[in-house]
């Protein structure tokens, strides 16, 4: 069976940039966040002082993605590098954007790269880069967006007795590990606040995320479906949960 030559070049282009940052690109449309580029340019050009504790190594996010390659294009122009990026078809993962873009600074690397000392990993804190557990969102233009399950977790606290009511004659060792049980009942009770606080959170950067992807009139009417039916079924799961 013959190879794909355009899937070879991706995956030559991809190994040469994992093995330089150490990173874990296995697709070239994962590059539209733009992290790769704000450390390539650290490391060839140091003057171009790209802030890297500003850089969202891993995200999936529009909104944090063009935050990076504003980074990155400022560092371009602080380095006189003329280069125009098409910032919406990077973010929406466009394949041939993002090749080009990489086949691009490929070359401007071999032209500049003068074999200092660098330690990624040091430079960006240990952060994983290219690593993406799931993609949660697909290109709007590409794949109709469909709500998530709705399972909201329970977060019931119950009544913990004050120690003062408890009998006289305990021993102070049998009263310690009555006030670790409480403690650790606390904890426990804690964690599932949290678990509840954590779900919403996610909830509300999933809305973010849409909002940041759908532009056109009828993309939006499709989010405004989307939203409304995720919280009409967060209402119902609480509500059925309040009365069980």
């Amino acid at each position: 069976m013959a190879l794909n030559p355009h899937l070879c070049e991706d995956k030559q282009l991809l190994n040469w940039l994992n093995r330089l940052l150490l990173s874990e690109y296995e697709r070239i449309e994962n590059l539209k966040n733009g992290a790769a580029y704000c450390q390539l340019m650290d490391m060839l050009f140091p003057q171009s002082l790209i802030n890297l504790r500003e850089v969202f190594f891993s995200t999936t996010c529009p909104r944090e993605s063009r935050k990076n390659l504003k980074l990155f294009s400022k560092a371009l122009e602080k380095m006189d590098i003329k280069r125009e990026l098409p910032v919406l078809e990077l973010i929406r993962g466009n394949h041939s954007q993002n090749l080009q873009l990489l086949k691009w600074f490929k070359s401007v690397y071999d032209l500049n790269y003068t074999g200092r000392n660098y330690d990624v990993l040091k430079e960006r804190n240990g952060c994983r880069m290219g690593y993406i557990e799931k993609e949660k969102l697909e290109s709007a233009s590409t794949q109709q967006i469909a709500s998530p399950k709705c399972t909201v977790p329970k977060a019931k606290i119950s009544s913990v007795k004050d120690v003062s009511h408890e009998p006289d004659n305990l021993t102070t060792a049998e009263k310690v590990v009555l006030l670790k049980a409480k403690a650790q009942k606390a904890r426990e009770e804690l964690k599932r606040m949290e678990a509840t606080r954590d779900y919403y959170i996610r909830k509300l950067k999933y809305v973010e995320q849409l909002c940041n992807l759908f532009e056109s009139p009828s993309q939006q009417r499709q989010l405004i479906d989307v939203v409304t039916k995720t919280l009409a079924e967060i209402v119902m799961a609480a509500n059925r949960d309040e009365e069980q």
